[in-house]
């Protein structure tokens, strides 16, 4: 496969791995089901473009079922992206 396929097929499993999560979230309030999908995106794919949505979302399912390290976790991440963000907005 040639780096330029490569490029493409990639992105196009982290969108389909957002959507998926995003369904499973809005549509069918499956947090179980957007948790698998969010963490394979963010195992695999850790710089993708959302995220802070993903690891969002990672906090207020894993918060709402009792996984306090997980959510703590994912909200640490997020911070983290903030914080980079905020100081990449001050140079």
């Amino acid at each position: 496969m040639t780096p330029e396929k490569l490029s493409i097929s990639n992105d196009s499993v982290q969108n389909a791995l957002f959507a998926a999560g995003s369904l499973y979230l809005n549509g069918f309030e499956d947090c179980n089901s957007m948790t698998e999908s969010y963490q394979t995106l963010q195992q695999r794919f850790p710089s993708f473009s959302k995220m802070d949505e993903v690891l969002f979302n990672l906090y207020y399912c894993n918060q709402n079922n009792g996984n306090t390290v997980a959510a703590t976790q994912a909200k640490e991440k997020l911070s983290a992206i903030i914080r980079l963000r905020i100081t990449l907005l001050t140079i």
